[in-house]
């Protein structure tokens, strides 16, 4: 596959994009915007329902309210990175100018937060919400025009894998939710995307089309259904995103017959088996994995024809931590049950490209040796040994910036990680080869679960 070409920018195949969820939260998610220099041009990832401040929720940021001011996404990110590290930057490190608009930045609607609050906002009457939801659209895609976003994810109904704000004991919106015919308002908001973007011919963004389905069929037929509506509408989207694949634990069980049905398999199956029906369809376009880009996962989505992906994955893992754990780091004493510490990423890939002995995964702080061989990596050079980064955990108690950092080092690591597999892969045609010359346990059970792909769903 040939990198994607953009307005003056090219997103290489594959890629990983780094989310960025300032807005949706605190602490870590402001720390992550103050150390963005750390993974460089990376792509990054933003959520419409956390940064457009056109929906009242517990995190909502000022920084969001004067958008209006800056020519584009970049100068406004650039401009509150700047703001953010006059309070919330570590002392010991020197900050580094930079250019948000260097990287390829990609909007996704952040919908099933919309939804929810439409919901309730119309007191769960399915006509004013439907009416609503496609002002919501519209919204939605002016706002990645005007801001001239690279890359805008269709809009639909979303996906929601963590919950913040109670929705689980929300019966009048569950009870919604549940009566919602959602294959039918998908369906309704992609027909009415086409609509837009046929009046809009200048569209600034790359707008990828967002590919639905209860089962595998379902899943394929939707693929289908996609391209026979633009040749008979007359605009082509740029490329396809896979919505809905992402956790496991909410799908049919159809996706797992056949094999799949084993820990890895369950985990790492379902989007590379939707990507296999999307390849089928989408020509030579991207194939974006929404949430399914877990180190896991890459190899396997990549080689089945996904060509970037996201996910939170890394930042959870060094959230994991709490301040209590912080005293803990060096002590002896018994740790107590409702200390948490942060997870490091470990295995994958040294800087010169030879492959470290750990196996790939996420290893909580306490647990890894002080002289632990670092990959040589942007964030690994700004520490002289791991000893570093749990001394600066450690001192949280006294200085809570030196706690981020510690833990902003191990989130940018893992996101270097997920990159440098990207960029390796990118050297390789097929899946065997890759297993063959990078023999981890992962690549080799990957590499079984995608020869079952292959005979159950084709090439």
């Amino acid at each position: 596959m040939d990198n994607l070409r953009l307005r003056g920018k090219t997103l290489q195949t594959p890629s990983f994009f780094q989310i960025y969820n300032y807005g949706g939260g605190f602490g870590h998610k402001t720390r992550e915007m103050v150390y963005a220099d750390l993974t460089g041009d990376t792509p990054a990832l933003f959520n419409y329902y956390y940064i457009s401040n056109k929906f009242p929720h517990m995190f909502e940021s000022s920084e969001f309210d004067n958008l209006g001011k800056y020519a584009d996404i970049g100068e406004a990110l650039t401009a509150i990175r700047d703001r953010l590290a006059r309070e919330n930057i570590y002392s010991g490190c020197k900050y580094s100018p930079f250019d948000f608009g260097s990287k390829v930045i990609f909007l996704d609607s952040g919908a099933a937060n919309i939804v929810n609050y439409l919901a309730e906002k119309n007191g769960y009457d399915e006509q004013a919400f439907n009416e609503e939801l496609c002002s919501a659209m519209r919204d939605y895609y002016d706002f990645a025009d005007r801001y001239k976003f690279d890359v805008v994810a269709g809009f639909d109904l979303g996906g929601k894998y963590t919950f913040k704000g109670g929705e689980l004991k929300n019966a009048p919106l569950n009870c919604f939710l549940n009566r919602l015919d959602v294959d039918a308002t998908n369906k309704m908001l992609f027909d009415k995307t086409l609509d837009y973007l046929k009046e809009k011919r200048e569209y600034y963004p790359a707008v990828l089309a967002v590919v639905h389905g209860r089962t595998p069929a379902d899943y394929a037929d939707y693929a289908r259904y996609i391209v026979r509506e633009e040749e008979e509408k007359g605009y082509r989207f740029k490329g396809f995103t896979l919505g809905g694949v992402a956790s496991w634990k909410a799908l049919d069980a159809s996706w797992f017959e056949g094999g799949f049905d084993d820990r890895l398999s369950k985990r790492t199956a379902a989007p590379a088996r939707a990507a296999t029906a999307v390849r089928k369809v989408a020509g030579d376009r991207p194939i974006h994995v929404l949430g399914g880009g877990g180190y896991e996962n890459i190899a396997l989505n990549y080689f089945c024809g996904a060509t970037s992906f996201d996910v939170a994955t890394l930042s959870r893992r060094v959230g994991d931590g709490n301040g209590l754990s912080a005293d803990f780091m060096f002590s002896k004493e018994p740790l107590p049950r409702e200390a948490k510490f942060g997870k490091a990423f470990v295995g994958g890939y040294n800087s010169d490209c030879s492959l470290r002995r750990e196996e790939a995964g996420y290893v909580a702080i306490d647990r890894i040796p002080d002289d632990f061989e670092l990959c040589g990596c942007a964030a690994c050079k700004r520490v002289n040994s791991f000893y570093d980064i749990k001394k600066l955990y450690s001192e949280k108690s006294n200085d809570d910036e030196a706690f981020y950092y510690a833990c902003q080092l191990m989130n940018a690591h893992a996101v270097l990680q997920h990159r440098k597999l990207c960029e390796l892969l990118s050297g390789y045609d097929d899946m065997d080869t890759f297993r063959k010359e990078n023999p981890t346990a992962l690549n080799i059970a990957l590499n079984r679960i995608y020869n079952k792909i292959k005979e159950k769903d084709g090439e």
